[in-house]
């Protein structure tokens, strides 16, 4: 199940320790796979949040950029109107 040298978790049929490291392992490769895909599904979620963020953030500015040039807009036509 485990390499030699590593040392059980007691109450923990799938941990180990090494004994070098201090660091505890997981040996069951289902669980290992499992948090993987879960992360790999988070990564994807908070990629759309920034992709849409930041798709937000164009759009507000391109409806700025509209509403600048509607007020051009409507300033050079209440300027002809008024010389008429």
């Amino acid at each position: 199940m485990y390499s030699s040298g590593m040392i059980p978790v007691e109450g923990h049929t799938n941990l180990v320790r090494d004994p070098r490291t201090g660091a505890i392992i997981n040996t069951n490769k289902s669980e290992f796979e499992k948090y993987v895909e879960q992360r790999r599904i988070e990564n994807e979620r908070m990629q759309k949040i920034e992709t849409t963020a930041e798709e937000l953030k164009q759009v507000k500015s391109e409806i700025s950029e509209i509403k600048e040039l509607l007020v051009k807009l409507t300033n050079s036509i209440n300027t002809w109107w008024y010389r008429i």
